[in-house]
């Protein structure tokens, strides 16, 4: 594979994985709450603490953190994947 068609590859996983809403996503499924409508309406690791507080205190610190870790671990995974195909530092 040739470097542009790679640096593509690598540009498009990252905005993929990027716009996954960790968020709304825990938030809908372990709460069934919908945080872009409570709240600040942001799909942030806040928001999902402060509106699922609301219903339940313990379950709001989980999903608050998983939610930081999966939104702070999307760049990261990207970032490994191209490391270990040895893309050039100007890529990363």
């Amino acid at each position: 594979m040739d470097l542009l068609n790679q640096n593509i590859i690598l540009y498009l996983a990252a905005y993929l994985l990027a716009g996954i809403p960790f968020g709304y996503l825990l938030a809908k499924k372990f709460a069934g709450v919908n945080i872009k409508e409570e709240g600040s309406g942001n799909i942030g690791a806040t928001n999902v603490l402060r509106v699922v507080k609301e219903k339940d205190p313990k379950l709001a610190k989980k999903l608050g953190a998983i939610t930081l870790f999966l939104d702070g671990i999307k760049g990261v995974v990207v970032i490994v994947i191209a490391m270990m195909l040895g893309v050039p530092e100007g890529v990363l």
